[in-house]
């Protein structure tokens, strides 16, 4: 597996003093893996599941709860070699964090290469 939980907790850490908001990375099955709201780590994330067995670019959430352990937010795939393997959530009015969302998306993947090699 390319995404595990220190690996998940080494990218939060190292992003988590960029952005006001508070950030999660799921794994392939939905399964918070880190936070930086400590009380959602191992927790399923619904919006995640959905996205990965969808293959959706994006979800948007409106509300709070609208899906099974969801905020309102922004929650993008993580890509890596063709295949989605995690999920990458910013908690926030979707207006205000999708325009950090594509970053962060792009810096997530871009240290699981880094992992990777």
């Amino acid at each position: 597996m390319l995404l595990n939980q220190p690996t998940a907790t080494e990218i939060i850490r190292r992003i988590k003093d960029v952005i006001d908001f508070d950030l999660n990375i799921m794994d392939n099955t939905g399964l918070i893996l880190a936070s930086t709201d400590t009380k959602r780590i191992n927790t399923f994330h619904e919006g995640a599941h959905i996205i990965i067995e969808n293959g959706l670019d994006e979800l948007i959430v409106e509300d709070d709860n609208a899906y099974e352990g969801c905020k309102k937010g922004v929650n993008l795939p993580i890509n890596f070699a063709t295949q989605i393997i995690g999920v990458i959530g910013i908690t926030g009015q979707p207006a205000e964090t999708i325009k950090y969302g594509r970053i962060l998306q792009k810096m997530t993947e871009m240290l699981i290469r880094e992992y990777f090699e």
